[in-house]
């Protein structure tokens, strides 16, 4: 009775071992998820920042204690996101939003975008702007529809949807399809 006792055990502990998120399928599953985000999140990041303000994801630490996003900013080793200044955040937040919205697109390639762009300043938006172009030509996406103020889309050519009353002389570039 011991003996098969004791292989019961093994082969359930076997089972338990496997599915557990500390050492199991879940958990090698979930880095290769994350491992294939970091890698887009870096070719985007890529594009705001190149040379001496590069900033790369380094791998995700992730366990049952904690969930951290290390990155490396002009060649040094910065422990967490949460270090990051408030526009880099946000850079770093859009870049993760954007990479796992890279993998969850499969079946249906248009996206709502709702003010993604809104915590970032002047400089960054006309970068946003390149992130979007690469994320359209990632998905294959038809179409995005996107709530935004920013206003380096008042030139680029794209159908808008106007929802108050703006002089229509200021856009050069852009297809208006109706007012709200």
């Amino acid at each position: 009775d011991k003996e098969r006792l004791q292989e019961q055990y093994d082969e359930l502990n076997t089972v338990r071992e496997a599915v557990s998120t500390e050492r199991g399928l879940p958990l090698y599953f979930q880095q290769i998820y994350l491992e294939q985000a970091r890698k887009i999140m870096n070719e985007l990041l890529e594009i705001v920042y190149q040379g001496d303000t590069a900033i790369y994801i380094d791998n995700f630490s992730i366990n049952e204690k904690e969930f951290r996003i290390p990155y490396i900013k002009n060649g040094q080793f910065v422990y967490d996101a949460r270090s990051a200044s408030q526009g880099e955040r946000s850079f770093l937040s859009l870049a993760l939003s954007l990479a796992l919205i890279i993998q969850t697109l499969d079946k249906y390639n248009i996206m709502l975008l709702d003010e993604v762009d809104a915590t970032l300043d002047t400089k960054n938006r006309r970068h946003f702007i390149e992130i979007l172009e690469k994320l359209i030509a990632r998905t294959n996406s038809e179409q995005i529809f996107m709530i935004t103020h920013n206003n380096m889309f008042d030139n680029y050519p794209v159908d808008v949807v106007m929802t108050g009353d703006v002089d229509l002389d200021n856009f050069k570039n852009i297809n208006t399809i109706g007012r709200a």
